[in-house]
């Protein structure tokens, strides 16, 4: 029983004095670096991230002076100022994100010469518990500051940034092509230039195709993208094209059967069920590098940069985006050729997206449009 007046004893209350082993145990388990610097300017601790962020060893840091350690060493003076700002202005928190270089580093047998790294750092003047365990004021005053590595996210985003880049140049071409083949379809004579209607068109379509796919390789070149994250690889070649001819067969079989149905099983009047000349030819040829450009501008570059941009977990997004738009192009050839693109080109970017290659969807779209044309479906 405690006295009238007297403060009940609370035994329910934890010591003070820190679980030094504890704290030990956490700061070597983090993953972003953390020094702590005395009054005296005397390096106290650094955790292993602060070692191999900064490519310093404990041995070379602790118990040193952080002037004679870290100020004389290069690519460390945006995180330096950082330090002088926190013991300056000792009632702010210093937040800021730096970039630091470190000096070649030979350790555990790897050499790295100058690798810059981005950091968030985050500085304080705290007032440290004294030896009894009490913050009462009277302990050593110093400076922790704490350092996250942001050089991946970083990367990402300017990644993410330079896809953006290409997305834009990729609409902008299309446009560009959408033009130019708008302008030669209502501007040029087909009788008077080519004499067929089939050679203009085909002539007109390929300048459109070229005004598109020719600025964006060019830009995709200049640029430091692999032509492997626009399709332009053989990796999953196997798996691709076998899938491929799944599809095909299947395609065709439907094909078959619809003109079937519509022409009868000899054909009709306008024509055989099966009018193989035009999958022979410099027509066919054509049309297989038709189909290339096609996808590689539709699948490989717009699918491609939409999925980087948006960044999200499925491809749904992106093979729904790219399909709207390079169905829009077709809007000057009618709204039948709008609707057909659009559903084909949710099926070719779901076939895409399984494998990053071009190689599998270029064949479909090659054999089916072709079949299309052999079944007179084509024209």
């Amino acid at each position: 029983m405690s006295e009238p007046g007297e403060i009940p004893a609370r035994h329910d209350v934890r010591p003070t004095v820190p679980d030094r082993p504890l704290n030990a145990a956490i700061l070597r388990q983090m993953s972003d670096a953390v020094i702590s610097i005395d009054a005296r300017g005397t390096i106290e601790s650094v955790n292993p991230a602060f070692e191999e962020m900064f490519g310093l060893t404990a041995n070379e840091a602790v118990g040193k002076g952080f002037g004679e350690t870290m100020l004389a060493r290069e690519g460390l003076a945006e995180f330096n100022d950082v330090i002088i700002d926190a013991i300056f202005h000792k009632k702010e928190t210093h937040a800021r994100d730096i970039a630091i270089s470190r000096q070649d580093d030979t350790r555990q047998g790897e050499t790295r010469q100058g690798e810059t790294r981005n950091l968030s750092v985050r500085a304080d003047f705290l007032v440290l518990p004294a030896p009894d365990g009490t913050a009462s004021g009277s302990g050593e005053t110093g400076v922790v500051a704490v350092a996250s590595d942001q050089t991946e996210r970083m990367a990402l985003l300017e990644r993410q940034s330079d896809y953006a880049r290409a997305l834009i140049m990729v609409v902008f071409c299309l446009s560009i092509g959408t033009m130019v083949t708008a302008i030669g379809l209502q501007t040029f004579d087909v009788a008077a230039l080519f004499g067929s209607g089939s050679d203009y068109w085909r002539v007109i379509v390929w300048a459109g195709f070229l005004s598109i796919a020719f600025p964006c390789f060019v830009y995709i070149r200049r640029t430091r993208f692999p032509l492997s994250d626009f399709g332009l690889t053989f990796d999953g070649w196997r798996q691709s094209l076998t899938e491929a001819a799944i599809v095909i067969a299947a395609g065709s079989v439907i094909l078959i059967v619809i003109a079937i149905a519509v022409k009868g099983p000899g054909g009709g009047e306008a024509g055989p069920l099966f009018d193989w000349k035009h999958a022979a030819g410099f027509g066919a040829i054509s049309y297989f590098l038709s189909a290339f450009l096609q996808e590689f501008i539709a699948r490989g570059v717009l699918q491609g940069t939409f999925k980087r941009v948006i960044a999200a977990r499925t491809d749904t997004l992106a093979i729904v985006s790219s399909s709207f738009i390079f169905a829009s192009f077709h809007a000057i050839v009618g709204v039948r050729f709008v609707i057909v693109t659009f559903v084909v080109s949710l099926l070719f970017g779901y076939v895409y997206s399984r494998h990053r290659t071009l190689l599998g969807v270029t064949l479909i779209h090659a054999v089916l449009g072709m079949m299309l044309f052999v079944l007179g479906f084509g024209g």
